[in-house]
């Protein structure tokens, strides 16, 4: 999305193409990934991996 709208600004010098469309397909790719990866939670045990990757929380203590 935000190559997109960098590329709307410098091809056409205003927001061409880039509207609600765009962002509410941002939005909900996002979320229906999330939800298949709970649904098919049997495939990564099939090839053997035990949890599917997550992110790393980290703790702002950490940074200091």
């Amino acid at each position: 999305m935000c190559l997109g709208t960098i590329f709307s600004l410098l091809l056409f010098g205003k927001f061409d193409g880039i509207r609600e469309g765009t962002v509410a397909a941002a939005i909900l790719v996002g979320t229906f990934v999330r939800i298949l990866n709970r649904k098919f939670t049997f495939i990564y045990k099939a090839i053997g991996i035990n949890e599917p990757l997550q992110r790393k929380k980290t703790k702002s203590s950490d940074s200091v």
